[in-house]
């Protein structure tokens, strides 16, 4: 049995981080059974309105300036609006949160920055302060 890498190991933490918050939010939580989708997970209330279809990821390293550069491609295709509904993103190390990014932010987008300091702008990359988008 081979070791899973850290980047696996940190996402599948990200997912199970995404799941308990989801499930302790009231969302029944469904995963698809291939694994070509562009979305990993389906958070459904039933309560009538449509289920949303989530990608999970995970943040890297923060940079020096306190911040996260965010890929929003998978098999260097951007994600769509017309294929997940939300980008949840785990933060791990010092941070240790959800951020949740709405479609307006990702769609068709190859990145995006997410800082977690009011005072640091990035004028060439999108970004967004992540305490604005607590999952």
């Amino acid at each position: 049995m081979r070791m899973l890498a850290v980047s696996e190991r940190i996402g599948q933490i990200a997912v199970l981080e995404f799941e308990k918050e989801s499930i302790r939010r009231g969302f029944i939580v469904s995963y698809p059974s291939v694994s070509a989708s562009r979305y990993d997970a389906i958070l459904d209330r039933c309560n009538g309105k449509s289920p949303i279809r989530v990608q999970v990821k995970h943040g890297g390293n923060l940079s020096d300036s306190g911040s996260v550069k965010l890929n929003l491609r998978r098999h260097k295709k951007p994600y769509t609006s017309k294929q997940i509904d939300l980008i949840v993103v785990f933060i791990p190390f010092n941070y240790n949160r959800l951020v949740a990014i709405p479609p307006h932010l990702f769609n068709n987008k190859n990145s995006l920055i997410i800082r977690f300091d009011k005072s640091v702008r990035y004028d060439k990359t999108p970004a967004i302060l992540a305490d604005n988008y607590l999952f």
